[in-house]
C-alpha cells in the first residue's frame, strides 16, 4: 500500500506530522454524514485533518475532503456544510481535494496522547511504511483528557535513542551493543507516557 497522507497538527508557530496516536482516532469522520472516497492511493480514507490547540484545549481547524457524488462531478457544485462551516474554492488547493474547511475550531473531546514530529529523516524510513515517531528529528508528546491539554514532553532525545538503537539500514554499524527484538519493542514503549500505534 502506498505510504498514507498524514495529519497535521499545528504547534507553537510550527507545523508537525501526527506520528503517534494512543486511544484511537483523533478525528471520527463519520461524524461528518457524508460519504468520503480517496482522492488517491496515498489517501485511503478520503480526508487530512490539521488540528490546534486553541485555549488550551484540542481543536480540528482545517479539513480536506473528497465527497462522493453520483455521476460527473461538477466543479461548481458547492461543497456540503461541514460542522457549520461553508468550502472554500477547490480549485485553490491541489492534491485532488474536492473542498476545504478552514478556520473550523471544532472541538474534540479526545483522551489520550498524541506523538507529533518535525524534521523527518528519510533515511530510516522502510520502503511503504508510514513514518514512525523516530523517523523525526523534533518530536513532542501532548497528552489531552477530555480534549484539554494536560502535559506536553519533549520526546527528541527518545527517538534519537531509538534510532540510535534501531541502527541505521544504510550503515554497517557495530551491532552488539543495540537492543533488538522484543527488548528494542519495550525500550520503545517505556520511552513514552502511552503506548502508540508505530
Amino acid at each position: 500500500m502506498t505510504v498514507q497522507t498524514p495529519d497535521l497538527f499545528q504547534y507553537r508557530d510550527i507545523e508537525y506530522d501526527v506520528v503517534g496516536v494512543s486511544n484511537g482516532e483523533l478525528f471520527d469522520e463519520y461524524s461528518l454524514d457524508v460519504e468520503l472516497v480517496s482522492p488517491s492511493t496515498s489517501c485511503a480514507r478520503g480526508y487530512q485533518a490539521i488540528f490546534r490547540i486553541a485555549d488550551h484545549h484540542l481543536v480540528v481547524n482545517t479539513l480536506l475532503l473528497c465527497v462522493y457524488r453520483e455521476g460527473p462531478a461538477n466543479p461548481a457544485e458547492p461543497g456540503p456544510l461541514i460542522l457549520g462551516a461553508e468550502a472554500s474554492d477547490p480549485s485553490r488547493f491541489s492534491e485532488g481535494w474536492d473542498y476545504q474547511y478552514n478556520d473550523l475550531d471544532h472541538r474534540l473531546d479526545y483522551s489520550g496522547g498524541v506523538l507529533i514530529g518535525d524534521g523527518f529523516v528519510p533515511e530510516f524510513i522502510m520502503p511503504l511504511c508510514q513514518p514512525r515517531a523516530w523517523d523525526f528529528i523534533n518530536v513532542s508528546e501532548l497528552i489531552f483528557y477530555r480534549g484539554i491539554l494536560v502535559e506536553q514532553f519533549d520526546r527528541t532525545a527518545e527517538v534519537a535513542e531509538i534510532r540510535r538503537q534501531a541502527g541505521s539500514p544504510r550503515t554497517r554499524t557495530d551491532r552488539s551493543e543495540l537492543l533488538w527484538g522484543a527488548q528494542l519493542d519495550r525500550f520503545i514503549r517505556g520511552s513514552f507516557a502511552e503506548e502508540y500505534r508505530v
